[in-house]
């Protein structure tokens, strides 16, 4: 009976719904600003963009994200520019302000990604 209780008062997540802000916002973002140096075997910094287990093993400075905790994910620190050590993307400047807050409200809303394999050479 509890679990009934517990279950109508959560409310549903459809998946579609947990990846539309991926969808509208990050997805294309990584494909512009980042996947030119962070996909396929040689990304740089052994850090991988193009697949959600890429950015959760992260590169040499460990994980990219910590889902949920926007503040202590390298790749929103690197993206904000506040570390002079750590700025990105490395060309064309910082992104928008826009572009900035949909990640760090991806990152806060758990970082949804349905990418669960790197995309294809041709694909990419």
């Amino acid at each position: 009976m509890f679990a009934s209780i517990l279950a109508a008062a959560l409310p549903c997540v459809t998946p579609a719904a947990e990846f539309d802000l991926f969808e509208k916002s990050i997805r294309p973002a990584l494909i512009r600003h980042c996947q030119e140096c962070h996909s396929g075997a040689d990304a740089k910094a052994g850090l991988r963009l193009d697949f959600r287990d890429g950015w959760k093993k992260g590169g040499q400075s460990g994980p990219a994200i910590i889902p949920g905790n926007p503040d202590a994910s390298l790749l929103i620190q690197a993206i904000r520019h506040n570390n002079a050590d750590l700025k990105m993307p490395k060309r064309g400047g910082q992104l928008s302000a826009e572009v900035i807050a949909a990640f760090e409200a991806w990152v806060r809303s758990g970082a949804a990604d349905p990418r669960d394999q790197p995309a294809s050479a041709g694909a990419a």
